[in-house]
């Protein structure tokens, strides 16, 4: 999960901000520099990281300025567009659009609180969170992929690449027509192949 390095990124940014830190057995305190408790963290939750960014924020910019100190980078090839990232995240710092037949992830830095939780749940491994050396616009445009449409209703289900990549993970040779259709319809033709075969038999 990402509490350890929550860990790490919270003793790193209550040192940037000059607030005193208190390590304890897999958590961090952290004081301000006038002793008034700003926030705890430990080991086994994530929330507490959001947390004690937000008090940060309070004490040192009146909690009007976002900190952007985290940066996400996402390898487009890689990415399939799963929507596992935007799912899991616990700020909520992911959203995903629609733009005609193209399917982009973005995501909002000011939510991001680096707790590196995208990275390790991403199933293909495409995402890096890294501390930030500038900066960051406040929404960014992460990746980009093509619905795929079912052949038979011709309804959306899935995005190209992540039908590539089932494809590779399972080793299905050629382009089998029910890997092409939606939910619904690929029950219908497997109700219908297996009816069939039953059938061929009995015959």
């Amino acid at each position: 999960g990402g509490a350890g390095p929550a860990l790490s990124a919270a003793k790193e940014a209550a040192e940037a901000f000059g607030a005193s830190v208190e390590e304890g057995e897999g958590s961090v305190k952290i004081r301000a520099k006038w002793g008034v408790e700003i926030g705890a963290l430990s080991g086994t939750r994530r929330r507490d990281y959001s947390e004690l960014l937000k008090g940060l924020r309070r004490h040192y910019s009146g909690g009007r300025a976002p900190l952007k100190m985290y940066k996400v980078e996402v390898d487009p090839n890689r990415c399939t567009l799963c929507g596992v990232c935007f799912a899991k995240c616990p700020e909520r710092a992911f959203d995903v659009g629609r733009d005609g037949d193209a399917v982009k992830l973005y995501l909002n830095t000011a939510k991001c609180v680096g707790c590196g939780y995208c990275a390790a749940v991403c199933p293909e491994k495409a995402i890096a969170v890294s501390k930030a050396d500038a900066l960051l616009p406040e929404a960014e445009e992460k990746a980009v992929d093509y619905v795929v449409r079912c052949k038979s209703c011709g309804r959306a289900f899935d995005t190209l690449k992540h039908v590539q990549a089932v494809k590779a993970k399972l080793g299905i040779k050629g382009d089998p027509e029910w890997l092409y259709l939606c939910p619904e319809c690929r029950r219908y033709y497997t109700a219908k192949k297996m009816l069939e075969s039953a059938l061929g038999k009995r015959g």
